[in-house]
């Protein structure tokens, strides 16, 4: 099955990453079927393979080995008002989750921010993750990659590959900013935001002319 192999290779690039720490945070990827594959709860990226997965239909129902992450939920609601989304990675990634908790979205510095993003990234206010579906914050806007508050991160892609993508810029975003305006704030600077027209133009030449073959 090319998706469980797939969710598989995904697991050990998150994992190779060393972005993400031990069992922390999760990842599905949506099969025919209304079939969802997600990463089991309490397990380490690095020790996922066919045999130690999640397999559940598209009301949560375990049709196949371990428990699921505990928040299947939020995956299900996402999937269910999002047809366009594929695969979903729900990070703690350490700059990311500074953010995060700071309540501060992630405004656009760099290039790099205005070709992935082509706008702030947004920090969706605290709920708590253990009795709250966050999940449905997250579904009801079109953005793919997300703040949650006081939490970490969750990346949105049409595929495994698009949302690896995105799970890497985004850290690497959240790092640039956070020392840009720590020695801007240090120093008493003010940092020059990327406008967003020039934003949209810059994101719009990444996904639609640059590089030899998307």
């Amino acid at each position: 099955m090319k998706s469980l192999k797939e969710f598989i290779d995904l697991a050990k690039k998150i994992s190779k990453s060393k972005i993400e720490y031990g069992s922390s945070g999760n990842v599905s990827i949506r099969l025919i079927k209304s079939q969802i594959i997600i990463k089991p709860t309490g397990i380490p990226y690095e020790k996922i393979n066919k045999t130690n997965l999640s397999l559940v239909d598209s009301d949560g129902r375990l049709l196949k080995e371990l428990k699921p992450s505990s928040d299947l939920q939020a995956h299900l609601e996402i999937y269910k008002k999002r047809k366009d989304i594929n695969c979903i990675i729900h990070t703690h990634s350490h700059y990311a989750t500074v953010f995060a908790i700071l309540g501060r979205p992630l405004k656009i510095l760099s290039t790099f921010h205005a070709d992935y993003f082509g706008k702030e990234i947004k920090c969706l206010p605290y709920v708590n993750h253990r009795i709250e579906n966050f999940g449905k914050d997250v579904a009801n806007c079109k953005e793919k990659v997300f703040l949650l508050g006081n939490h970490g991160a969750i990346i949105l892609g049409n595929s495994a590959k698009e949302a690896f993508k995105l799970f890497i810029a985004l850290e690497e975003i959240a790092k640039l900013n956070y020392h840009c305006i720590s020695y801007a704030e240090a120093k008493g600077l003010k940092l020059r935001k990327i406008n967003r027209r020039d934003a949209e133009i810059m994101h719009n030449y990444y996904w639609g002319e640059y590089g030899q073959i998307k």
